[in-house]
């Protein structure tokens, strides 16, 4: 059985062209464009969520904690957009999400950066390392909190 992919994308050309590399790579790929989309209730069995950051309804971020807190999706949720990294990255991070993945390397660099690894719930070489050590450190600090490795 294939991974199970939520894409949320309110632009339908680009959460269907992210699908469809996605299911080209062997993945099974749900797509919500909307809040309503995602009132889905198969659609919590994700084993990843790919999160647009800007949608007309909510930021990916604030909609990604909803999902997690409200609707209980313990799944990786991944912010992809084509903001700069940097500002990925600290959105992932004051959201508590498992890392970001840039719409700038194309539907190729998308396909390359979900890879079906998980350590800890978390998938490991698809996501770099600084989405492993992000999630290492959120693991230290509830294990110890205030402290965090560098």
């Amino acid at each position: 059985m294939s991974a199970r992919i939520l894409v949320v994308d309110d632009s339908p050309f680009t959460g269907e062209a992210v699908a469809w590399a996605l299911r080209r790579a062997g993945y099974t790929v749900e797509v919500a464009r909307d809040l309503w989309d995602l009132e889905k209730p198969d659609l919590a069995v994700a084993d990843l969520v790919l999160m647009d950051v800007v949608l007309q309804e909510a930021f990916g971020d604030d909609l990604a904690m909803l999902l997690r807190g409200v609707r209980g999706f313990e799944c990786p949720i991944v912010l992809l957009s084509s903001l700069p990294d940097h500002l990925l990255e600290r959105r992932a991070a004051d959201a508590d999400l498992n890392g970001y993945i840039s719409k700038r390397g194309g539907l190729a660099g998308i396909v390359r950066l979900v890879e079906p690894v998980h350590v800890d719930g978390v998938m490991s070489r698809g996501l770099g390392l600084k989405a492993l050590h992000h999630h290492r450190r959120r693991m230290d600090e509830r294990e110890a909190p205030g402290l965090c490795p560098e």
